[in-house]
């Protein structure tokens, strides 16, 4: 058929929007926070599976060992058993988020331009992505903003608001960088990162080109005891003036798939298969393909899906302890 989809040519098309430079300003997505998330997260749960191909959600249970109740108390008789056991803990993890987006194409489009099928769907196709890539970014940083910590560490500049460590405009600089280490220290981060906007990034940009002098050495390195996540842009909308510290073990994005990457026919019509992202290593789109013919015209609509689930890591003794600590720029003095 004419206009029957071709997955290769889809991909091919959209290799080819990224080599374009104008085509692929429009198509590169805003989502340095869930990008970060995802090269820094330890967690790893494999395998979801589902019940079926047709499975309403995708489930699978975390166990652990609850060592939190260990107390140490006198010598007693070497003669008497230990009584005290550790508990069985576990939790369900379910895949059940879902959010889509939609297009479709008339055939008598077609008839009067010159545009070519395949390359029209491609780059409606990528550009539909993009708009779920950015929909996951913001909904990772709100998550953020909901699972925010208890501060255990008094910074000696700002104070706590509601979980927020508010500091002074005038104190994000290279002093505060041993402040936040201490901050992870007491929070028992194993491995902590930084989360940031625009607060520490304009220090951090020009540490890097003073590195070369021999004053700028110690700030450039001091910069570079943590890890950072820069998205100024998204940050911007979701969570002005914030910086987070996140401990890598912290929170997982768990995305699912109940198709494959072969265009398969479920029903007369009815086509699904899956697509990567372009801009979030790892994630998958489902993908429904739907031919009709209505009001003297054959039209094709897309519905792409994305399955997903951010999950807390359960595991800690200390209930407050999240993993996230929220630091907020404030007014200057």
């Amino acid at each position: 058929m004419a206009y029957e989809v071709s997955l290769p040519k889809l991909q091919a098309y959209i290799d080819q929007a990224w080599v374009d430079p104008i085509q692929k300003s429009d198509l590169i997505a805003e989502v340095g926070a869930v990008r970060g998330q995802l090269s820094n997260q330890t967690a790893r749960i494999q395998p979801i599976t589902g019940t079926g191909r047709n499975a309403k959600k995708i489930t699978t249970t975390i166990y652990w060992q609850d060592f939190c109740s260990i107390t140490p108390e006198d010598c007693s008789d070497e003669c008497t058993a230990a009584t005290a056991t550790s508990d069985d803990s576990s939790q369900d993890v379910t895949i059940s988020g879902c959010k889509q987006v939609k297009f479709a194409k008339s055939m008598k489009q077609f008839r009067t331009v010159p545009h070519n099928w395949d390359q029209t769907i491609a780059l409606e196709l990528a550009a539909n992505m993009k708009a779920l890539d950015e929909w996951l970014n913001t909904t990772y940083i709100a998550f953020v903003e909901a699972n925010k910590g208890t501060h255990e560490y008094d910074l000696p500049v700002g104070t706590n608001e509601s979980q927020d460590w508010t500091i002074p405009a005038e104190s994000w600089d290279v002093d505060l960088i041993p402040e936040l280490r201490l901050a992870a220290r007491f929070a028992k981060f194993g491995r902590p990162y930084i989360l940031d906007g625009t607060n520490l990034w304009s220090k951090v940009y020009k540490a890097g080109f003073y590195n070369a002098n021999a004053d700028g050495k110690g700030e450039n390195a001091l910069f570079n005891d943590f890890p950072y996540v820069f998205d100024p842009l998204a940050m911007a909308d979701a969570a002005p003036n914030k910086t987070y510290l996140i401990n890598a073990s912290a929170i997982a994005l768990l995305t699912g798939n109940y198709w494959g990457d072969a265009r398969e026919e479920m029903a007369p019509g009815h086509f699904v298969y899956r697509v990567q992202s372009r801009n979030l290593t790892g994630v998958f789109y489902d993908v429904h393909e739907i031919q009709a013919c209505a009001s003297n015209d054959f039209v094709t609509s897309w519905q792409i899906r994305v399955n997903y689930e951010f999950v807390l890591n359960p595991k800690g003794c200390t209930t407050t302890r999240t993993g996230i600590l929220a630091f907020e720029k404030g007014a200057g003095a």
